[in-house]
């Protein structure tokens, strides 16, 4: 689209303004990640709300905010200290503890619904607090401010601007759900690893390609792994029920034998009586045996039905577990597939727009010479305190930073007139 590229050379500066205003509902692996600091994994903090979700436990499942000092309360468990946790620590973290305490073996699931903010300052738009996102960067931060402050453009120059990055933003969000939906179709064809779709092959290199490639794969391990980890233990006790089901038919064969030579003793020892050759005592010795042989042989008969009764109820279990499992799979594709016609309607109808307000752009109007803007400040912090790092539009946001934008000047304007049209905003506070 060569007029739309005329435009960005125009004001390369202004291509956030409204780039991300769509961007805020997806947060996760859709915004691009740094050139030069990638993020490592996230690490919870006060402010932030988790969605736990325990599986097939709807009493323990909920949202949950980080309060002060870093805790979050959980039912049964009660207090639970997450500060500086990852969300999979966290997810063992309260896995041990319901199996330890409570003998409950359900997966657990941790996602961030949202994250702690961010703060903007200095030559934007719009400074203030906004919400983190995994991977957002000082450009996209800016973006989300409003862009730079700059002279204003023309309204044909912002819709294409505006239609541009919907285009872009739109495109990403349905690759993101196509991979998913790729991980899902491997669900449930119980397959041993996920496939990208042809139409993802040839761009599978692209950043938010090989990060939504990355999540999903690790949330496909880790979900076969906990269904095969439950199945596995309801397997075993299976297979011990049958140790003691083939032990008990054992014992009562031995019964069964020992009650026969009884038997017979005891036919014999009555003809004796009949002959008055032995005593009326040895008989009554040999029917006294004889019954309590009896009686440990229904015993181990009962034991056996109710080992067999397990075994049926164990293999319920596992059968509605593997059911329950493939109806999850097939809701969320089909809210996936949902989601990717609603996005690539969204694509095409930006598509559209694009085209359309590109003839809206007078191609005599010439660019507007700026500085170009390569550093900023943010004030980050560590354990040692507030330390001033020195950043890029591609370095790494994290929560609680506070970025500091440098002035960016039309070079047509006089320092007076710069030093005027500089907005001077306040830090925002917590």
């Amino acid at each position: 689209m060569p007029r739309l590229k005329h435009v960005l050379a125009i004001l390369p500066r202004l291509a956030g303004i409204c780039a991300l205003l769509a961007l805020g509902a997806f947060a996760g692996p859709r915004l691009a990640q740094a050139d030069d600091a990638a993020p490592s994994e996230y690490h919870l903090g006060i402010g932030d709300r988790l969605h736990i979700r325990t599986f097939n436990r709807e009493d323990l499942s909920g949202d949950f905010d980080v309060r002060p000092p870093g805790t979050i309360s959980f039912p049964l468990i009660g207090v639970i200290e997450v500060l500086g946790l990852t969300p999979t620590e966290l997810e063992r973290k309260v896995g041990e503890q319901l199996a330890n305490g409570y003998q409950i073996t359900s997966s657990v699931n941790v996602e961030i619904s949202v994250y702690r903010p961010f703060y903007i300052m200095g030559d934007v738009l719009n400074a203030g607090k906004y919400p983190f996102a995994p991977g957002l960067n000082v450009l996209q931060a800016v973006a989300l401010a409003g862009g730079y402050y700059a002279a204003h453009p023309s309204e044909a120059q912002i819709d294409a601007i505006h239609a541009d990055e919907s285009y872009n933003v739109y495109s990403i969000q349905e690759r993101t759900a196509l991979v998913r939906h790729a991980r899902l179709i491997a669900e449930r064809d119980q397959r041993p690893d996920m496939a990208l779709p042809e139409e993802l092959l040839a761009i599978q290199d692209q950043p938010d390609i090989k990060a939504a490639v990355a999540t999903e794969r690790q949330l496909f391990t880790a979900r076969k792994d906990q269904l095969a980890a439950e199945i596995s233990m309801r397997e075993a006790q299976v297979s011990s029920y049958n140790e003691e089901i083939n032990a008990l038919n054992a014992s009562v064969a031995s019964s069964n034998e020992q009650q026969r030579l009884v038997n017979q003793e005891l036919q014999d020892a009555q003809h004796l009586l009949e002959k008055g050759l032995t005593q009326r005592p040895r008989v009554l010795e040999l029917q006294r045996v004889l019954a309590e042989l009896g009686g440990e042989e229904a015993q181990s008969r009962a034991y056996l039905a109710r080992a067999r009764q397990n075994i049926g109820k164990i293999e319920q279990e596992i059968a509605e577990h593997k059911a329950q499992f493939q109806e999850d799979v097939q809701q969320q594709l089909v809210d996936t597939e949902a989601q990717l016609r609603e996005l690539a309607q969204h694509r095409l109808s930006s598509r559209d727009l694009v085209v359309a307000t590109e003839r809206r752009i007078p191609l005599e109007q010439g660019p507007l010479a700026y500085d170009e803007r390569t550093k900023f400040r943010i004030r980050r912090v560590t354990g040692d305190g507030v330390a001033e790092i020195d950043a890029t539009e591609t370095t790494s946001v994290q929560p609680d930073d506070v970025i500091v934008v440098p002035a960016l000047m039309p070079q047509t304007l006089t320092p007076g007139q710069a030093a005027l049209a500089e907005p001077q905003p306040a830090l925002p506070t917590q």
